[in-house]
């Protein structure tokens, strides 16, 4: 599309506004350890620049940061070419009056090479939902093979909505049409979980597998109920670092859009799905850079090399292996093409393992770039604030109750009022419910419930042995639920930040 126009309107609905007209614009890049501005309500798909070496780090009026020309369509900014930084030395690529930017790519060619978009996004009657994003510790080729992988998927994502072990089953899986230098069109089929929101049961499902590279990567299927697709935008970072990100379509059930609450489950069990193949895909990526520190897992074959030190890495006989094998087999054509021309440094492929802390955070991965993420973060810790305050205060108040002989019936209405209004907070807020499964209703109705009985009691019998127990039950009754409540919220925060959730679902 050429420069300034515009995209022909977008048709299809999502959960929150439509798509932008096309234009194109020079965006800076992002500083190494910085994020381009990707989240999962906003999908800015550019990815980080080329990083500086230096020891130093950069001041504001820094040159070592390159420059990338975009293309804008369905709020993804889509790199056409990219000026990089000229030098990578200690200190005197930090020089103003040194700096010489080497273009990187062809600017004219690139504005005439279509991009990778999905037809059925702007297809009357579809609706696109469940957009994630996700920064990864590890490769852009590694990234793209693991997803290409439909196998792996019942046993290594055991527990959620994705794998259940009991569907595990010998897959085939065929390329159709390989699309140089890098891309193919195949099938497979695959067990489908059943979904209660959209009304269709556990299925076997021929899919249609399309890797056009270097950024889409979509399954499209069909239900009873109509056709569907994910798609998966993988994106290369720099050297040993990806961002994915995600988005479902269907052209069915258009009526039952995700709500808030729908949104953060999904993303919750999404960063489970990730952090279930973040240590294996790791320890893959390094042994194979091990063999051959190449930058791109060119040791895959399995065979004798001498160059590499006689191992042997990849052994893929079955036909579930046949994208893995046409993706690795067009990757070595094409590896001088990557956008790393530096080897990668000699240490790296021997590095030591990461934490697990550092390895599984997921809230620098994804949730302090996600806003619905965020939001409900923030919110959790807010409800954690109220809990600890509300248990504190109602400790006390049940004390108070419990040792005067005739407590103020205006004392025992105000506990019984605060109950009730703490009650109503918990059950105002999203998080609490069985979709996220934080907090069930019940426990937070608990409260309310003491609140309406200590009210009736002391109602029908104001100066009676059995209104004051209910006037010391009360706040008692709501210290123990904000005591739990406190506990299951920091359990809901650390979903959000690190947790080994991944790790139990897996030994189950």
């Amino acid at each position: 599309m050429k420069r300034g126009s515009s995209a022909s309107p977008t048709r299809a609905r999502t959960g929150w506004r439509r798509s932008p007209r096309v234009v194109s614009r020079w965006t800076p890049r992002a500083r190494r350890g910085s994020s381009a501005p990707t989240t999962a309500g906003s999908l800015q798909a550019a990815a980080s620049a080329p990083s500086c070496r230096s020891s130093r780090a950069p001041s504001p009026s820094c040159r070592c940061t390159a420059r990338a020309r975009t293309r804008c369509v369905r709020r993804r900014a889509w790199p056409t070419s990219f000026s990089e930084p000229p030098s990578v030395g200690p200190h005197h690529a930090h020089s103003p009056s040194r700096a010489r930017r080497r273009p990187v790519g062809n600017a004219s060619l690139a504005e005439s090479v279509p991009l990778a978009l999905a037809p059925e996004l702007d297809a009357e009657g579809w609706i696109y939902e469940q957009d994630y994003m996700r920064d990864l510790p590890y490769d852009y080729t590694t990234l793209v093979e693991n997803i290409i992988d439909p196998s792996h998927v019942p046993v290594s994502h055991h527990g959620t909505v994705q794998g259940d072990r009991n569907l595990a089953q010998p897959i085939a899986t065929s390329v159709s049409e390989r699309m140089p230098p890098i891309g193919f069109q195949g099938k497979t089929e695959v067990p489908l979980h059943a979904s209660s929101r959209l009304s269709f049961a556990q299925t076997k499902a021929v899919q249609t597998v399309t890797f056009t590279a270097p950024s889409l990567l979509a399954y499209r299927f069909s239900v009873p109920a109509g056709d569907a697709s994910a798609l998966f935008y993988p994106i290369p970072v720099a050297r040993g670092r990806s961002r994915i990100l995600v988005r479902r379509a269907r052209n069915f059930r258009t009526e039952r859009v995700m709500r808030t609450a729908d949104l953060v489950a999904k993303h919750l069990e999404n960063n489970i799905v990730f952090d279930q193949d973040m240590a294996f895909l790791c320890g893959q990526e390094a042994r194979l850079q091990a063999l051959r520190a190449d930058g791109w897992g060119g040791a895959w074959r399995a065979k004798r090399d001498s160059e590499v030190g006689g191992g042997r890495s990849y052994v893929m006989p079955a036909e579930a292996d046949r994208f893995v094998i046409s993706f690795r087999k067009q990757l070595d054509a094409a590896a001088a093409a990557l956008p790393w021309r530096s080897p990668p440094l000699a240490g790296e492929a021997h590095a030591p393992p990461m934490p697990r802390t550092v390895l599984l955070d997921r809230y620098e991965q994804h949730t302090k770039k996600c806003p619905t993420c965020m939001a409900a973060l923030k919110l959790t810790e807010r409800l954690i604030g109220v809990s600890a305050s509300t248990s504190q205060v109602s400790l006390m108040a049940a004390l108070v109750l419990a040792v005067t002989p005739a407590p103020p019936l205006a004392l025992s209405l105000a506990c019984a009022a605060a109950a009730a209004a703490y009650s109503a907070v918990l059950l105002r807020a999203y998080l609490v419910g069985p979709i996220i499964g934080a907090l069930s209703n019940r426990v937070a109705a608990v409260p309310l419930a003491a609140s309406a009985a200590s009210a009736a009691i002391l109602a029908l019998a104001p100066g009676g042995r059995a209104a004051r127990v209910a006037a010391a039950a009360t706040p008692l009754a709501t210290a123990l639920c904000a005591l739990y409540a406190r506990r299951a919220l920091d359990g809901l925060r650390a979903r959000f930040i690190y947790t080994e959730e991944a790790k139990a679902l897996q030994i189950s």
